[in-house]
């Protein structure tokens, strides 16, 4: 888990300092429509620095999958989704912020639901911990600070066997990715209207 952590640290550090790039470049690549450009940099760049939390939740997420907590992946989902859509509505409709009330948004949204993932997993800890005599039971927090110096954590082989156990994931996802960006890209080219239509398809599809 900590090692996973520290792979979506590094990568989310690396595209918060290449946001601009990676802002044009997703532009340059969607080519939406000219009246849909404004919305969307604006929208991408607020949601680009939301990147930690959302790695952090595909890490807990992950964990939670790992332990069979279906109950605990569940909740964190209906809570990720409802604070999403109730930050959307407050801020997009209420304070009439438009897009950049939605980016915003998720993005609180996400933050909320990392700390609230990181109380299911110190929960989950304790279970584990007292259904076995010989772990250790303090607190979660306290057992990875004191793993962050144990040298067999930062081994380049485990990190590279993490990796490779995970590319298959890699790849599928890579595949998803360029099939939605595809879909959002020729759904652009018959204007906005369809663009906003079939994003709402790819939502019910997700």
């Amino acid at each position: 888990g900590l090692r996973a952590f520290f792979i979506a640290a590094v990568l989310a550090l690396g595209i918060i300092l290449l946001q601009k790039p990676l802002n044009l470049l997703a532009i340059k690549l969607l080519n939406p429509p000219p009246e849909a450009i404004n919305g969307a940099t604006t929208y991408l760049a607020i949601r680009l620095w939301g990147a930690p939390a959302t790695l952090c939740n595909y890490v807990i997420t992950g964990l939670l999958i790992g332990l069979a907590r279906s109950k605990s992946i569940l909740a964190l989902q209906l809570i990720l989704n409802f604070l999403n859509a109730i930050f959307d509505v407050v801020l997009a409709g209420t304070f009439n912020l438009g897009i950049a009330g939605i980016a915003y948004g998720t993005v609180i949204a996400e933050v909320i639901t990392v700390f609230i993932g990181g109380y299911l997993l110190h929960l989950t800890w304790q279970n584990i911990s007292w259904k076995n005599p010989t772990s250790d039971k303090k607190n979660l927090l306290h057992h990875c600070k004191q793993q962050l110096f144990n040298a067999q954590l930062w081994n380049k082989k485990q990190f590279s066997t993490l990796l490779t156990s995970n590319r298959d994931i890699w790849i599928r996802t890579l595949c998803l990715l360029l099939s939605f960006m595809g879909f959002t890209y020729f759904s652009g080219q018959f204007g906005v209207d369809t663009l906003a239509a079939n994003h709402l398809l790819l939502q019910i599809i997700v």
